[in-house]
Formats: structure tokens, C-alpha cells, sequence
């Protein structure tokens, strides 16, 4: 978990493995009521720009992983790494309330 910033309602998603447990996706459901940082998902790759790729995770936003958190290895271009349509695992690490950022 690198951050978890329940104020602001944005969570920050990571491709490198953590070790915690799976959880379900949260769906529409409010994300206060689960704390969700650490959290294991499985979901779709919706976009990739050149600092990172968006992923789906069942949630009404997407959320964003980092170029820094897609591999524990130097990645020169994302596209490299994931595209459009990609299922990856992707583990919450930060998550903020008021804008609903993942």
C-alpha cells in the first residue's frame, strides 16, 4: 500500500504484486464502505497514454496505474507492456474520496 487518502476519494492502482488477499470488485457500491487499499482486482485496460494505462475495475470510474507501478522493471513505452483490452491483476493503493480517483 503506498497511500490511502480517504478524504479525497482517489485510489491509485498498482500492477506489481502485493501481498494481500483478493477482495470482491466494489461495483457501484460506495467505496467508504470497504477499505479497499491493498485489495487484489482483476480488470480491463481502457486506455494507455505515456504515464500509465486505465484500468476497469467494475467501479464508475476507472483507475489509474502509474508507469512506475506496471512493472517492477524500467518501462520505456507502456505500449510495450499492456494494451486496450488487456485483463490485468492490479492490486488499490490509493484511493481518493472526493473526486472518486482511482
Amino acid at each position: 500500500v503506498v497511500s490511502n487518502d480517504k478524504d479525497s476519494k482517489k485510489l491509485m492502482l498498482s500492477m506489481t504484486e502485493r501481498k494481500i488477499s483478493t477482495a470482491s470488485p466494489p461495483g457501484k457500491q460506495d467505496l467508504d464502505d470497504g477499505d479497499y487499499v491493498g485489495a487484489k482486482f482483476r480488470g480491463e485496460v481502457t486506455k494507455v497514454v505515456d504515464f500509465g494505462a486505465f484500468v476497469d475495475i467494475g467501479w464508475e470510474n476507472v483507475g489509474l496505474v502509474p508507469k512506475s507501478k506496471i512493472s517492477v522493471n524500467f518501462i520505456q513505452d507502456v505500449k510495450d507492456v499492456v494494451k486496450v483490452g488487456d485483463i490485468v491483476t492490479v492490486w488499490v493503493v490509493s484511493y481518493d474520496k472526493d473526486s472518486k480517483k482511482l
